[in-house]
């Protein structure tokens, strides 16, 4: 597995790839804050992220979309790089490779930026997908999938059953796609929020053309992202609809426990509160600070020595048994 954080906030570029775009190529956003339909999630993401405290200008929206782009050049880059050592390794046509993301950016769409909503700019991500040693050509699958598809995927490309698996599996296997059959366009997509900007579990449903965002202190928002891909339209209360609506807020309730789900989280954050004012200032470790250096993982394998080297010590250290250093040893890397 290849992670790369780009592209991503902050957005911040490489010249190199910075000078691959002019400003005057930059599209802006097709919609403004104050061409966009106001939603209850939307101003409260917008103030509690301080993007209402800061003057958006055409050029500091394009300034962000440009390192975005950059960015994605970046990626590019280092995805061409891993698919040239495949074709030189002779195992291009014996790998299967998926390539996706976790999440999109509103990038300046509504007024927004980053992720933390349900709208298609930071919902939608790329899905690539080839195996040409077992699938046919290259195809576009129109209808929704998820990420939550991917470990059924995984685990059938792998020839797994799914009676094997020690549970139940959520999501369908993508792989009957990739042999050109189509997937249920009625197959319900979800996907739930817990994160900051959230006064309360955040709940979306995609069935066909309609998505549902749905909490228990905002209004609802309906979607018909057929006729309607801008997501400027909020039709839910629209009685021509109500069938749509009606069907999708029971899926809600039937795919979430939504009182419970709510009251662990609450139970949660409370207890994290307590923790933080038990530490009462001060220093801990960051979530994302890297492991603590370790010998244990600091050596390489190689060829005659290796095992005489290994039992003395690790590579860059001085052995505690040993006044020899790991150079002493003929040690191939």
């Amino acid at each position: 597995m290849v992670s790369l954080s780009h592209p991503h906030d902050p957005y911040v570029a490489a010249r190199k790839y910075w000078d691959l775009y002019n400003d005057d190529d930059i599209d802006l956003p097709q919609m403004s804050y104050e061409e966009a339909p106001k939603d209850a999630h939307s101003e409260r993401q917008r103030r509690l992220m301080g993007i209402d405290r800061v003057d958006w200008t055409e050029e500091r929206t394009r300034t962000i979309r440009r390192a975005y782009y950059a960015n994605i050049s970046y990626v590019d880059e280092k995805f061409r790089e891993i698919l040239d050592a495949l074709e030189d390794s002779g195992f291009a046509e014996n790998t299967i490779i998926i390539f996706t993301s976790d999440h999109g950016d509103m990038l300046g769409e509504r007024g927004l930026y980053q992720k933390r909503t349900f709208f298609e700019n930071a919902i939608r991500v790329p899905m690539f997908v080839t195996a040409p040693a077992l699938y046919g050509g290259p195809r576009r699958v129109a209808e929704p999938v998820s990420l939550v598809d991917l470990l059924p995927t995984l685990f059938d490309m792998a020839g797994g059953q799914a009676e094997d698996y020690p549970e139940q599996l959520e999501g369908d296997s993508l792989v009957p796609c990739l042999n050109g059959d189509s997937i249920s366009a009625d197959r319900p997509i979800y996907a739930e929020m817990l994160s900051e900007t959230t006064n309360a579990p955040l709940f979306m449903i995609r069935k066909n053309q309609w998505k549902l965002i749905w909490s228990m202190t905002d209004p609802p928002m309906l979607f018909d992202l057929e006729n309607d891909p801008q997501e400027q339209c909020n039709l839910a209360g629209d009685d021509r609809v109500a069938n749509v609506q009606s069907e999708l807020e029971a899926a809600v309730h039937t795919r979430w426990d939504v009182e419970r789900v709510n009251a662990e989280v609450l139970a949660d954050q409370s207890r994290r509160l307590f923790i933080l004012k038990a530490l009462d200032g001060k220093e801990v470790a960051e979530w994302d600070a890297p492991p603590p250096a370790s010998g244990r993982f600091g050596y390489f394998r190689g060829e005659p020595g290796y095992g005489d080297w290994a039992d003395r010590g690790t590579f860059g250290l001085q052995s505690a048994s040993t006044n020899r250093r790991p150079e002493d040893f003929d040690v191939s890397t």
